[in-house]
């Protein structure tokens, strides 16, 4: 990004170097000695990688490269690995993302043949060169106007929880990430980078069959036996006066006795089977299938990867939901 082209001197508007002078003359001096003393040590331990090495190279010497460039087709690489220059590299790409993103979001207000080309904002391992605060999610918020593409690639959610820091790291991490339109959901090992991607496309009605089936048999046998005994009596007596005299008189008696027995059996059997279903809302694409539904390349699999492409508010014609099982070749 640098080159050693000699910087070309641009003058200060009178008023910027009157303010400038003033500060430093006046209300610099009269901040207490050691309020200005922890002001120094912050400053000049902030700035003092741009007094040496890559940085100082990179953004303390003529450079003939300014972020409009990227308007008239020029493709800009920051290549400063994270790998190799470590912080530097870190404290680089942020220096130059942040600039080419307000010249960017300002583009409109500039001639016509400097808004017609579309650009894109590529970031790999995107969390190590988030900018602070909600400063990436208002970019994505804002940017689609000005013809700008951002595309960035991390492995986890939890990543960008870690990195963007502010009072609501998570807060502001869902915020950016659901900002981006498109996903690419690939293999996935992180429970709540999962449990995200499965809530994006939503839950459905989901019918599920029931199905059961029985049978029974029954036996059952019996004896009953018994015997019986019964007795009686009777007797009458009479007569008659009259003209006449008669006399009657008559008595008997009954006596029986007897015995019983019988048995039983008997046998019964029933069969009965049913179906249904039942409707509930489930997860159209279940968080675990992320991890363990997905290919991930390679011999075994054909040196084929798939994932899931979920766009909101598009319905696609080979499935007719707002996801897709798309397949790549490695």
């Amino acid at each position: 990004m640098a080159s050693q082209v000699a910087p070309e001197t641009v003058p200060m508007a009178r008023t910027a170097v009157q303010d400038a002078l003033s500060y430093w003359s006046e209300q610099f001096c009269a901040i207490p000695d050691k309020t200005r003393g922890n002001v120094i040590i912050t400053i000049t331990t902030a700035l003092d990688r741009c007094n040496h090495g890559r940085l100082r190279r990179t953004f303390c010497t003529g450079t003939t490269l300014v972020p409009e460039m990227s308007f008239r087709g020029a493709p800009i690489v920051s290549a400063m690995p994270t790998t190799t220059w470590q912080e530097d590299g870190i404290i680089a790409q942020r220096l130059f993302k942040f600039p080419w993103q307000r010249a960017v979001i300002s583009r409109n207000s500039l001639a016509p043949k400097h808004q017609e080309r579309p650009v894109f904002l590529w970031c790999d391992e995107a969390q190590e060169t988030l900018l602070g605060g909600s400063t990436d999610g208002e970019f994505l918020s804002i940017c689609r106007s000005s013809k700008c593409a951002v595309v960035f690639l991390s492995q986890t959610l939890p990543g960008y929880i870690a990195k963007i820091g502010g009072d609501s790291p998570r807060d502001a991490a869902y915020g950016l990430v659901g900002k981006f339109g498109t996903h690419v959901l690939m293999s996935n090992s992180c429970p709540e980078t999962n449990e995200f991607a499965g809530r994006m496309p939503g839950r459905v009605v989901t019918r599920r069959n029931n199905f059961s089936e029985g049978s029974s048999q029954s036996i059952n046998e019996g004896m009953s036996a018994g015997n019986s005994q019964n007795w009686a009596s009777s007797s009458n007596y009479g007569h008659s006066t009259g003209r006449g005299y008669s006399f009657t008189s008559s008595s008997g008696s009954t006596r029986g006795a007897g015995d019983n027995w019988g048995s039983n059996r008997g046998r019964g059997s029933s069969q009965n089977m049913s179906h249904g279903y039942s409707e509930s809302m489930e997860y159209a694409i279940e968080p675990g299938f992320f991890g363990r539904g997905l290919k991930t390349g390679g011999p075994e699999n054909g040196n084929q990867v798939t994932a899931i492409w979920f766009q909101a508010g598009r319905v696609f014609k080979a499935s007719g939901t707002n996801f897709l099982l798309g397949r790549f070749a490695q």
